[in-house]
């Protein structure tokens, strides 16, 4: 409905991005805005001016303007000035917040969220709930976050207009002000159509409860982690063969080869492994096609959910060209414990065999034995016992590996300055799950390249062995022991089980035990 109103407004044509000059990435903000900040007594029809410092996409601010408690509103543009008209009740507090999918004509978002208060009344409220919102235990900007209060509300989350909206800024973090005393139900929703309400396939993370918020302090909302919901699938977006041997499935969205089947009308499929540069890239291999031949695809499963496709490939007779590469640099230094793996990720499938001569030897080289593992068609990985503790250099013969169409890897040697740890150099990292949901928990510890997890039975943790560097620390409750993390379901309404994640990166020193670092889990 607000779209509508936005769109039946005059003098709302979009202006022209400018040409030419340095390419702009300054984010914009807001220079001045009325009425005050918690102004008060304001009259039912004032408007309300938002000046911005450069020109914006007006159909993504309008997208990112939000208005609470729940009003219709129409919008009037002047250059870069933009006024709101609203009916406004008497004695009421109102927030209005533009977020950070507002962006400029160059794309640049907002760095956070821009929240002005206001009153009708005599009085602001006084209440305020603040949360981050993660995706894949990462900060997740732009997402839009809702609160329902719920001594009012009858309705259904993520379906029905909540109270009060506003989106995470590019940090995670969100925050929503002069709330009304009492319990609140937050979620967060990926709205890509921006229809106000949650559909399938659109991420989506709940809370392991409901939130009090009273006028003396700051409430802190529990930690939200985005997930799709059970069932959805993503948008299949293009088809086509870069060569005769190979398919390429655009998706709208991150997909696993793992996920995803597929069969085609006069080929046989020999193998689907994902892009490694890029997630919304699933590759198939396939027997030679007939040039010009058009290919029905007869079957595409992912996720479980059928998707339709009704245009017809059309077969390729060009010659796969492209020499496989090494993701990454071809010399590299690696640091590594007991128990790593080294990880060689290429652009495309390989071959699955290494050559027994793949390490070189000399007098200042370090001989390595052990195995290689391919987990998957883009990647392998040498497992073995690693040599004594200390910097030593090893050198591998790439040119040895070859793709399925048996083209050698460009690089021709693979440089590796190892630094071997010994036990004296490995850390320790403990602390406490708070925030009072019992039941059994997982504590991560997300370092480079490694992850270590270690499940507990009560509140107290300790993960052992680590090696030094940067680690992200996340947490969940596993109320039900399952051994996994519930996400909660919006019909039924079902709250999901407790994550926590550390506001920022526990730097773990070389050889230190780091003690009391804790984790909520609200």
């Amino acid at each position: 409905m607000l779209a509508c109103l936005v769109g039946l407004v005059a003098g709302c044509a979009r202006v022209a991005p400018p040409s030419g000059g340095p390419v702009d990435t300054t984010p914009p903000v807001i220079l001045s805005q009325t009425p005050a900040p918690d102004a008060t007594a304001v009259p039912v029809d004032a408007p309300v001016t938002l000046e911005f410092s450069e020109d914006m996409d007006r159909d993504r601010v309008a997208g990112a303007v939000f208005v609470a408690p729940e009003t219709p509103w129409q919008a009037r543009w002047q250059g870069r000035r933009l006024q709101l008209h609203m009916q406004l009740q008497p004695d009421r507090t109102y927030v209005v917040t533009v977020g950070s999918g507002a962006r400029d004509l160059r794309g640049n978002p907002l760095a956070r969220s821009h929240t002005l208060a206001f009153a009708t009344g005599a009085a602001l409220n006084r209440g305020v709930l603040a949360g981050t919102v993660y995706r894949r235990h990462l900060p997740a900007g732009g997402v839009d976050v809702w609160a329902y209060d719920l001594a009012a509300f009858h309705g259904q989350a993520g379906t029905d207009p909540p109270a009060y909206r506003t989106q995470t800024g590019q940090d995670g973090s969100y925050t929503l002000t002069r709330l009304a005393a009492g319990q609140y139900r937050v979620l967060a929703v990926v709205d890509r159509n921006r229809n106000g309400r949650c559909d399938a396939g659109e991420g989506l993370a709940l809370p392991a409860g409901d939130t009090s918020v009273s006028e003396a302090d700051t409430a802190r909302a529990g930690d939200l982690l985005l997930a799709l919901p059970p069932g959805a699938a993503p948008r299949l977006v293009r088809v086509q063969a870069p060569d005769s041997q190979r398919i390429l499935l655009q998706f709208s969205e991150t997909v696993a080869a793992t996920e995803t089947e597929l069969a085609i009308d006069g080929l046989t499929i020999e193998s689907v492994y994902a892009s490694p540069q890029d997630s919304t890239r699933i590759y198939v291999r396939t027997t030679p096609q007939q040039s010009g031949r058009r290919y029905a695809i007869t079957r595409l499963v992912v996720r479980g959910q059928p998707l339709k496709w009704d245009e017809p490939l059309r077969g390729s007779n060009r010659a796969d060209a492209t020499a496989p590469r090494l993701v990454g640099a071809a010399s590299r230094v690696e640091t590594v414990a007991p128990g790593d793996t080294l990880w060689l990720q290429f652009s495309e499938a390989m071959a699955p065999q290494v050559p027994g001569d793949f390490w070189a030897t000399g007098d200042s080289l370090v001989e390595l034995r052990g195995t290689w593992v391919w987990p998957e068609p883009t990647r392998v990985g040498w497992v073995g016992t690693w040599p004594a503790p200390g910097r030593h250099l090893a050198v591998g013969r790439l040119a040895g590996l070859r793709d399925l169409s048996g083209l050698a890897v460009a690089d021709s040697a693979l440089r590796v300055q190892l630094e071997v740890l010994d036990s004296t150099a490995l850390g320790t990292i403990t602390g406490q799950i708070r925030g009072g949901h019992r039941g059994a928990a997982e504590v991560c510890a997300q370092g480079r390249p490694r992850r270590f997890c270690v499940a507990v039975t009560d509140s107290a943790f300790s993960l052992r062995r680590l090696p030094p560097g940067d680690y992200v620390l996340y947490a969940y409750v596993d109320a039900n022991a399952n051994g996994q993390q519930d996400r909660g379901s919006l019909d039924p309404w079902t709250p999901a089980e407790a994550y926590g994640r550390r506001p920022a990166q526990v730097a773990l020193p070389r050889g230190e035990n780091l003690a009391g670092v804790d984790l909520w889990c609200r």
